[in-house]
C-alpha cells in the first residue's frame, strides 16, 4: 500500500509551527488546520482505503462492463463519494492561508521526503 500512502501524503503539509494542514482538493483549494494527530490519522486512513478501493473497483468493473461504463458511471460516482467525505472532514476545521504548490504536491507523491 506504499503507493496509496504516498498519494495520501500529497494531501497534507506541515506548516512552520508544526501544525498539519489538510488539502481536500489538493493544489486547487485551500487547506484546513487539523486539530489533532488522531483526526489526521482518521483522514489518512480513509483516503488510503478510498484510493485503493477506487482503483480496484475501476479495474474489476472495467474488465467486466467496459471502459465506457467506468468513464460514465464509476469515475463520477467515486469522485462524488470522495468529495462528500472530504467536505465532511473539513467542515468544522479552521482554514489556513498557506497554499499547497504543485511542486510540493508532486514531491510528496513521488519521493520519500515528506518535509
Amino acid at each position: 500500500m506504499g503507493f496509496f500512502r504516498r498519494l495520501t501524503d500529497s494531501s497534507f503539509k506541515t506548516d512552520s509551527d508544526g501544525k498539519t494542514i489538510f488539502y481536500p482538493w489538493g493544489v486547487f483549494g485551500k487547506g484546513y488546520v487539523l486539530p489533532s494527530k488522531e483526526y489526521e490519522e482518521k483522514i489518512r486512513s480513509f483516503l488510503t482505503k478510498y484510493y485503493a478501493f477506487g482503483l480496484i473497483a475501476i479495474i474489476v468493473i472495467g474488465a467486466f462492463l467496459g471502459l465506457w461504463f467506468v468513464l460514465l458511471f464509476m469515475v463520477p460516482f467515486l469522485f462524488l463519494i470522495g468529495q462528500v467525505r472530504s467536505i465532511r472532514f473539513a467542515k468544522s476545521l479552521q482554514r489556513s492561508d498557506i497554499r499547497l504548490s504543485f511542486k510540493e504536491n508532486v514531491r510528496r507523491m513521488f519521493t520519500r521526503d515528506r518535509s
